[in-house]
């Protein structure tokens, strides 16, 4: 669709959509090290709006990175699941990812199965 000689998307293989905006504020919360904000506006975030993979892949890793910081292993490690289930490749490689795993299995030398099993699908060496 065209109004009035604009493209109704102006910029190639770009989507804007509220839940993208939304996930971009999360990871804003994030980079500034408030992970109780990141958290709350996770938690009001609908990702059944038709978001691309990658996109919930990475508001996922964010959501992540919110527990890691809020002392939250259980959550951290869940969020890591959840991200892996929906771009098992972006979650792979993330540098992020494995920043979060490191993490983690340092903070908790008793790396449980479920984190130990984590690090070895994502390659990461603990």
């Amino acid at each position: 669709m065209v109004i009035q000689g604009i493209p109704a998307h102006p910029y190639y293989n770009i989507r804007a959509s509220a839940a993208n905006v939304d996930i971009h504020w999360v990871r804003v919360a994030v980079e500034r090290s408030d992970a109780i904000t990141a958290i709350s506006r996770a938690n009001q975030i609908d990702l059944l709006e038709g978001i691309e993979p990658t996109h919930a892949g990475r508001h996922w890793i964010d959501l992540a990175r919110a527990w890691t910081l809020h002392r939250n292993r259980a959550n951290a490690l869940d969020a890591l699941v959840q991200a892996r289930a929906i771009a098992p490749q972006r979650t792979r490689y993330s540098p992020e990812v494995h920043e979060i795993v490191h993490h983690l299995a340092e903070t908790d030398r008793r790396a449980s199965d479920s984190l130990a099993g984590f690090a070895r699908w994502a390659r990461v060496r603990l």
